[in-house]
């Protein structure tokens, strides 16, 4: 009788609170395999981890938190890509041909913005393998700094890129969900403006683009005037 008891009490039929703390702790391929026993194990962690802006109390006990980000980097130009956990000093290796000799330019809430060859460019979600291609750019991939505003599949996402800045005015070009073709644009500031390679910032509609001084340049994509480009003059030192 008691052997008959041990034999009931598997791995497969642990308590759903217990199976989710153990997902919880995966990572990358580990989830993968978690995943991968049975519909019962697959139903306790999702395929792709929450987005880290979501609150504590609305997570259920199916939902899994990312603690810490990853950081990923390609391998010699190929399709291995590496993702290094940097509190647990364990690495993963991914192998996605489909985005192979690809260069990683941004990334938001799991996906990635990659260019490919000279004017392709694309969304890649590297844990479902999920690639989203946008139209070509116009020219060659020249952009000083790129980001995007939301999830690609959001009808509010919105691509935005500085191509370069002068004294006086700046080129740009962005696209939105669902465009066929990108809009370029060319407008003027007020004050020095010295493009920098830090990736824009999307906050309450708005991008927000910092130069190598110290100024401000904000894109709002809902204002046509000055086709929604402004330069914020750089604040004064508080003296103490």
């Amino acid at each position: 009788m008691e052997k008959e008891k041990v034999s009931e009490t598997s791995m497969g039929n642990l308590p759903i609170d217990v199976l989710s703390l153990i997902g919880s702790s995966l990572l990358a391929r580990d989830r993968v395999c978690f995943r991968a026993v049975c519909k019962r194990w697959q139903s306790v962690i999702p395929s792709v981890p929450c987005p880290i802006h979501e609150s504590t109390e609305s997570l259920t006990s199916t939902a899994v938190m990312v603690r810490f980000p990853l950081l990923m980097f390609s391998r010699c130009g190929g399709s291995c890509f590496s993702f290094y956990h940097p509190i647990c000093n364990t690495t993963y290796v991914l192998d996605s041909p489909e985005i192979a000799n690809a260069k990683i330019r941004f990334s938001k809430d799991g996906w990635l913005l990659m260019s490919q060859g000279i004017k392709g460019i694309f969304f890649f979600h590297p844990f479902i393998k999920k690639r989203i291609d946008l139209p070509d750019l116009p020219y060659t991939y020249s952009f000083k700094a790129i980001s995007f505003s939301s999830l690609p599949m959001s009808p509010d996402c919105i691509v935005f890129g500085v191509i370069w800045t002068f004294d006086d005015s700046a080129r740009f070009c962005f696209i939105r969900h669902g465009e066929d073709t990108w809009n370029e644009c060319t407008a003027e500031h007020k004050f020095d403006f010295v493009a920098s390679h830090n990736n824009p910032v999307f906050h309450n509609g708005m991008f927000y683009y910092l130069d190598k001084n110290g100024k401000l340049g904000t894109f709002d994509p809902n204002n046509d005037s000055n086709h929604g480009w402004t330069v914020l003059p750089k604040p004064e030192q508080v003296q103490p």
